[in-house]
């Protein structure tokens, strides 16, 4: 993840001519995200679900996040719900959190799915439409 520090420097030229000059560090920002799927894999029965949490972290501001791909397509008895669909992150709240409930009913096809969130920078600013994505496998049994 990259950061980024910018400093600042402000001259004072005094009327003497002499030149005094001072260093101002100025907060640190991210100019980068990370997304992270916990746990990256997981198995679920026919009957039941799974709760799996979504996490971003660095940036400051809004990471828009869903699911971009199932491979292979999600059968008949498979479902999904989503908590939050945005993820805010300030200073104060430096790792923000969504989750993403996968459910079996009697009727779904027991099979590994490649599940891919993606997560997507809509603040504005410099890294507006930043992408990330992280990988789940989930397995039903």
């Amino acid at each position: 993840m990259g950061r980024s520090i910018e400093w600042k420097l402000v001259l004072f030229i005094l009327a003497t001519g002499l030149v005094v000059s001072a260093a101002e560090v100025l907060p640190a920002y991210a100019a980068d995200f990370s997304l992270g799927v916990s746990p990256t894999s997981a198995t679920i029965q026919i009957g039941s679900s799974v709760t799996i949490t979504v996490t971003s972290q660095g940036l400051t501001g809004t990471i828009n996040v869903g699911i971009r791909g199932v491979s292979p397509s999600f059968s008949k008895g498979l479902t999904f719900t989503q908590t939050r669909y945005d993820i805010y992150i300030s200073k104060t709240s430096p790792t923000g959190t969504a989750l993403l409930t996968f459910s079996a009913a009697k009727g779904a096809v027991p099979t590994t799915y490649t599940i891919t969130v993606v997560g997507k920078d809509i603040t504005g600013g410099c890294c507006y439409g930043l992408t990330h994505s992280a990988t789940l496998t989930l397995t039903v049994v």
